[in-house]
């Protein structure tokens, strides 16, 4: 099985496994593009390959690429993937390359981060959403 990365917490003052993000709230949206659809639920539980999602944007015309928000807790933070592109265009969105951006959110406070994707045609979208945590049924406010 392939674990995604970033929801085990190893070492000193380690709370272990993140199971579950809640109160998944859109604080507010400066941007959606008008080819996009964000899917934001209150909660998701970690999968069994270790993806929490915190939120999703999804192509109304199918022909644009969609992106996944994740929690990474290695780093603290939340990712955001870019999904059905080839991994030249992965690379560039992962590397801020070629007009592509957004795959490290940008931390305002504790849970709360800005989210700004851009890709080379269209600013997708500029928000911010916050969230809580459950590390091995212990809440992270």
């Amino acid at each position: 099985m392939v674990r995604w990365k970033g929801v085990i917490s190893e070492g000193p003052g380690s709370r272990g496994e993140v199971n579950s993000a809640f109160n998944i709230i859109v604080d507010k949206v400066e941007h959606l593009d008008g080819d996009y659809i964000l899917d934001v639920r209150k909660e998701n539980k970690t999968t069994k390959q270790g993806l929490l999602q915190v939120g999703r944007l999804e192509s109304k015309t199918g022909s644009l690429p969609r992106f996944l928000f994740r929690w990474d807790e290695k780093g603290k933070h939340v990712n955001v993937d870019i999904l059905g592109v080839d991994n030249t265009v992965k690379n560039w969105f992962e590397q801020g390359e070629n007009g592509y951006s957004g795959h490290r959110a940008q931390k305002v406070k504790d849970r709360l981060f800005n989210i700004d994707i851009r890709i080379p045609t269209n600013h997708v979208f500029k928000g911010l959403i916050r969230f809580n945590l459950v590390f091995n049924d212990e809440v992270a406010a």
